[in-house]
């Protein structure tokens, strides 16, 4: 399989190529949630080689005007013969004018740029749980039959993830946590250190109000029912408004979450 791709062994990591079959094997669609810093553009820029070797259009959805001009200059790098376009800022690039277009959330949502004509695409969306949103989810184009999502943390405050992201990409083909990044030595052990610092009057102020505030939100949420109680629950719980779920609201939709999350 990996053959077909072009890919070596050598130039993934033993995770990217995991990863990549996974997608595969999901029908080219899938989300890859990796730990920040593992390389999962590099994942990325192969599934795009992919595409183009089988004739297809590849749309790049980033978050940034910066990180469109990175992932530019990473797939000009990586892919030589093809023509990249921006679409985003000063980019004005179409479909009709590259083989890849990189192109910002805010620009894609608005533009739509669709395959061109007798062409399939493949959709990259570079941290993809920033596409939930009301108007950004309008660059999650259905004209494009094969997907991939990149992100660190597949987690919104919403329902956005379990009601469009998954469905849209397909759900979740490949997971590399930081534990395993550290083992395999893709990612470098953190080293944590406390610094002590002077408060202010006012800041000393700030901080005793914002911690008894956390403290009684604390206290409330033991009080509802079916709240767990484990520590790392608890502190990824949130709440919609009042009127939407009771008094209490409900609890986070995060997928730590998930095995109490209520519907």
């Amino acid at each position: 399989m990996l053959s077909n791709l072009g890919v070596e062994d050598h130039e993934l990591y033993r995770w990217q190529l995991d990863a990549l079959v996974s997608w595969l094997r999901c029908g080219r669609r899938g989300v890859i949630e990796a730990v920040t810093g593992s390389g999962k553009t590099d994942v990325a820029i192969a599934a795009a080689a992919d595409a183009l070797r089988r004739r297809r259009f590849v749309l790049v959805v980033v978050p940034s005007r910066v990180l469109m001009e990175q992932w530019h200059g990473r797939l000009t790098a990586a892919l030589p013969e093809s023509r990249i376009g921006r679409l985003g800022d000063s980019g004005t690039d179409s479909p009709a004018t590259c083989d890849v277009l990189v192109a910002t959330r805010h620009s894609a949502a608005a533009a739509k740029p669709v395959p061109p004509d007798g062409a399939g695409g493949l959709l990259i969306a570079d941290e993809c749980h920033g596409l939930g949103g009301r108007t950004l989810r309008r660059a999650m184009l259905p004209q494009y039959e094969e997907r991939l999502g990149l992100t660190a943390t597949l987690e919104r405050s919403d329902d956005g993830v379990a009601e469009l992201l998954l469905p849209y990409f397909g759900g979740i083909c490949h997971r590399y946590g930081f534990e395993q990044a550290i083992d395999d030595g893709v990612c470098a052990p953190p080293r944590v250190a406390f610094v002590g610092v002077e408060l202010s009057a006012g800041e000393r102020a700030e901080y005793t109000e914002t911690e008894q505030r956390l403290v009684n939100a604390r206290v409330h949420l033991r009080a509802v029912n079916g709240m767990p109680l484990n520590r790392s629950a608890m502190s990824c719980a949130c709440r919609l408004p009042r009127g939407e779920s009771g008094p209490s609201g409900r609890p986070c939709s995060a997928s730590c979450c998930s095995p109490w999350r209520t519907r």
